[in-house]
């Protein structure tokens, strides 16, 4: 494994697991709150794409790496779908229900296609491709990957439009809350999607793989709104308790990543020690 591909596993598998803990926490702290709800399966489909998409590049063959990057998609095509359903329920958007409704089909149907062996992605739309050892070509799914990339884009577009929009006429702590939503969620998805960009045979030094770590980042930034601006009405009695669980799972997660590869290597590469 050369060292970009490395970087590129340790930072997926890092932000599936500050994601997911992000997640669980705000879902422990919803009390019947749908905002809260619909931003913990958001936050689970982006930890759901990251965490697989590792996988599909640790893959030792180009049929598990397919496999591995179905799964990956069922999950990362909801992701647009319900970050616009959160940007409306915290911006108490109500009058866009077909928007949504037409997101979630959009969703489901992208998702679904994969299951059909004609529309899935197979060994022969994996590839070598850069710096990865496999990567999906753009030639999966025919048609439908283009028109599936178009609606994850548009929708996310969307919504980040909404949330600056409503950053920009907001004033007091919402205006705060609404700027660390904005700026944390742009940066993620700069980070993020760029691996978009590779499916198309289009690299960016530096970007790729090292802009992925930017996901991170829209972690902090909502944990530090939920400590300071009460972020989605979380009101924490021990602000240096959960600064600190925070910590101790960043730490954990980092930990855990680092154990995983160690262990990946000592079983794949002859004659690799970690220590």
């Amino acid at each position: 494994m050369n060292f970009l591909l490395l970087n590129l596993i340790v930072a997926l598998l890092f932000t599936a697991l500050t994601i997911l803990i992000i997640g669980i926490f705000v879902l422990s702290k919803s009390k019947g709150n749908k905002t809260n709800k619909i931003f913990a399966f958001y936050s689970f489909s982006i930890a759901w794409w990251a965490f697989f998409q590792a996988f599909a590049n640790l893959a030792d063959t180009q049929q598990m790496s397919a496999f591995w990057s179905v799964v990956t998609m069922i999950g990362a095509w909801f992701i647009p779908a319900f970050f616009v359903h959160f940007v409306f329920s915290f911006l108490n958007i109500n009058n866009k229900n077909i928007f949504l409704i037409i997101g979630y089909i959009l969703s489901g149907f992208f998702s679904g296609v994969l299951l059909i062996p004609s529309f899935s992605i197979t060994a022969a739309d994996v590839t070598h491709r850069f710096f990865l050892k496999y990567w999906v070509t753009a030639s999966a799914g025919g048609v439908i990957y283009y028109i599936a990339t178009s609606f994850f884009f548009i929708y996310t577009f969307y919504g980040l439009f909404k949330l600056y929009k409503a950053y920009r006429t907001s004033s007091g702590a919402k205006h705060n809350q609404l700027a660390y939503l904005f700026w944390g969620s742009l940066f993620g998805y700069l980070g993020g999607a760029s691996n978009f960009l590779l499916v198309y045979n289009v690299y960016i030094p530096v970007m790729h793989p090292f802009g992925t770590y930017l996901a991170p980042i829209y972690v902090f930034t909502i944990a530090y709104a939920i400590t300071r601006y009460q972020l989605m009405d979380i009101k924490l009695i021990i602000k240096k308790a959960f600064f600190y669980s925070i910590g101790v799972g960043l730490v954990g997660g980092f930990i855990t990543t680092i154990t995983f590869l160690s262990y990946w290597f000592v079983a794949n590469i002859p004659g690799f020690k970690f220590w």
